[in-house]
C-alpha cells in the first residue's frame, strides 16, 4: 500500500504501479520515499527503521572516524528489502552487500526502487550466511534476524567467520527480570569457568514459527529468543570482544512503541578481536590455573593427616583441632547445616584454592582426603608413603575420577623422583588417558621448579 503525507501525493503513481507496490508488500520495515511518494506499512513499528539507521551511524562513526570507511565493506544479513543499506549508502563504503534468504523480499525492494526511480549502489543477493563462502566484511549488520532462528550460537559463530571488525545486532530478547534465583539454582553454576568469571547466566525462550510471513522463519521451526545475558555469553564464546549495549530494551521501547504492542528489543555492537582462538585459549588457561592451583595448595597441617586417619583409616585421634571438627561435620552434613559449616571452614582458609578443596571434600571424601594427604607426603619428600597413599586412591574400584587422574600425575612425578622411569611413564599415560585435557606438561614444569626434598 502506498502511504503519503496527504491524500493527493500518490498521484505521481499510476493505478497499475500502486497495485504492483501493494502486490510486493508489505513494506513493514521500510519507508521508501521519492517524488513526494512514501511507501511504508510500519504501522505500530513506525520509526523503527530510522531509529536503527541513526544508531548504526553513531556506532560506525565511533569505530571508524575520519575517512576510515573508504576501504571498508559492509554486509547486511537478512536485509529484507534493502532499505537499511539504502539509507546508509551515502557513507563512503568501498562495498555494500545485502543478503536475504527470501527471493520475494529482494524483489520487493528492487521493484519499489524501480517504480520510484531510486538508484542504488548496493549489491543485493538471495542467500544466507552459508552462501557467502569465504567472503569477509569489515562491518556486519544483523537486524531482526536472530529471533527467527533455531540456533543462535550457530548463527553467531558464522557471523564471526564473515566479520572482520565490527558487528551490529538488533534482536527481540527476554527481559532480565525473568532471570530468577530459582532458575539460577536450577542451572547449577558450578563449571570451571565460574571459578574465574562472574556467575552470569541467561535463558533462551522457544516458540513455534512458520514461514507464512515475509519476516518469519524460513520453514516451520522452533525459534529461540535470548535474554541479553545469553546473547552476551554467546558473543563471548563465539569470539567477539568489547560487547556494548547500544540501546537497552527500556530505551528502545520508550522511544518507539507507543501503542498496544510492547516489544522488548536490544541493540548491541561487538568487535572482532585479533586472536580468533581466544575462547579456546582462555579455557586452556583456566584449566592450567585451576589444576595447578589445586595441585600446589595444601590444607593446613596437621589437619589433612588427622582427617585422612579418621575417614580413610577409621581411626579417631584423641585430640582433634577445631578445624578438623568443622571439616568432619561438614563432610557428613546434610541440609541447612552444610552451608553454615562450609562458611565456618572458609574462615580458616585465605587461599581460594584451599577453599575449593575444602568445598569438595563432601563428595567422595575418602578419595579426596587420600589425594590431599598424598600431596602433603610428596611435598615432605616422603615418597614411599605418598605412593602407598595415592595408590590407595587409584586402586580402589569406583574411585572418584578427579582424585584418580590427579593422583596419577603425582605418582608419575614420584616415580620420576625415585628413579623409576617405567612407573613414571606408566602413570603419565594413565593420567593423560583419564583426562586428556589435564595440563600435564605445564604442571610438570611448575613442579620441577618447586623446592621438594630429594630422597
Amino acid at each position: 500500500m502506498a502511504h503519503t503525507g496527504s491524500q493527493g501525493d500518490a498521484g505521481a503513481l499510476s493505478p497499475g504501479q500502486i497495485e504492483e507496490i501493494n502486490t510486493h508488500g508489505p513494506y513493514n520495515h521500510a519507508v521508501w520515499t521519492a517524488g513526494g511518494v512514501e511507501v511504508t506499512q510500519e504501522e505500530q513499528l513506525a520509526g523503527r527503521g530510522h531509529f536503527l539507521v541513526e544508531r548504526i551511524r553513531e556506532v560506525i562513526a565511533r569505530h571508524f572516524p575520519g575517512d576510515g570507511l573508504r576501504s571498508c565493506s559492509i554486509l547486511d544479513v537478512g536485509c529484507y528489502d534493502g532499505w537499511i543499506l539504502h539509507r546508509l549508502s551515502d557513507l563512503p563504503f568501498g562495498r555494500m552487500v545485502g543478503i536475504e534468504p527470501r527471493a520475494k523480499n529482494i524483489e520487493k525492494g528492487r521493484r519499489v526502487r524501480e517504480i520510484l526511480g531510486i538508484p542504488t549502489r548496493v549489491e543485493f543477493r538471495v542467500g544466507d550466511l552459508d552462501s557467502l563462502g569465504d567472503e569477509r566484511f569489515d562491518i556486519v549488520l544483523c537486524l531482526g534476524v536472530l529471533h527467527h532462528l533455531e540456533s543462535i550460537p550457530t548463527a553467531l559463530r558464522r557471523l564471526r567467520s564473515v566479520c572482520r571488525r565490527l558487528l551490529f545486532l538488533e534482536t527481540l530478547c527476554i527481559p532480565s527480570k525473568r532471570l530468577t534465583r530459582g532458575i539460577r539454582r536450577d542451572l547449577e553454576l558450578k563449571d570451571l569457568v565460574y571459578f574465574y568469571k562472574d556467575k552470569v547466566f541467561g535463558i533462551t525462550g522457544q516458540k513455534l514459527e512458520t514461514s507464512y510471513y515475509d519476516g518469519s522463519a524460513r520453514a516451520l521451526a522452533v525459534v529461540s529468543i535470548p535474554s541479553m545475558e545469553s546473547l552476551r555469553m554467546y558473543l563471548d564464546v563465539a569470539g567477539f570482544e568489547s560487547v556494548e549495549t547500544v540501546v537497552d530494551p527500556e530505551r528502545y521501547g520508550a522511544t518507539l512503541f507507543k501503542g498496544d504492542r510492547r516489544i522488548h528489543d536490544v541493540c548491541m555492537s561487538a568487535r572482532v578481536g585479533e586472536d580468533e582462538g581466544r575462547p579456546r585459549s582462555e579455557e586452556a588457561s583456566w584449566v592450567r590455573q585451576y589444576e595447578g592451583g589445586l595441585m600446589r595448595t595444601l590444607l593446613p597441617r596437621p589437619h589433612t593427616r588427622l582427617l585422612y586417619e579418621r575417614f580413610c583409616l577409621a581411626r579417631r585421634p584423641p585430640i582433634v583441632p577445631l578445624f578438623c571438627r568443622i571439616a568432619s561435620s561438614y563432610i557428613r552434613s546434610t541440609g541447612w547445616r552444610t552451608a553454615m559449616l562450609r562458611s565456618l571452614g572458609d574462615r580458616w582458609l585465605a587461599d581460594r584454592y584451599a577453599r575449593e578443596i575444602f568445598k569438595n571434600l563432601r563428595y567422595a571424601a575418602v578419595d579426596k582426603l587420600g589425594l590431599e594427604y598424598g600431596k602433603e607426603l610428596y611435598r615432605q619428600g616422603m615418597y614411599a608413603q605418598a605412593v602407598e597413599v595415592l595408590q590407595g586412591v587409584t586402586r580402589r574400584l569406583n574411585a572418584d575420577w578427579r582424585s584418580v587422574y590427579r593422583a596419577f600425575f603425582l605418582l608419575s612425578r614420584l616415580h620420576d623422583r625415585m628413579g623409576i622411569p617405567e612407573g613414571r611413564d606408566r602413570y603419565r599415560g594413565l593420567c593423560q588417558t583419564s583426562n586428556p585435557q589435564f595440563p600435564f606438561d605445564a604442571l610438570l614444569q611448575e613442579d620441577e621448579a618447586m623446592e621438594i626434598p630429594d630422597v
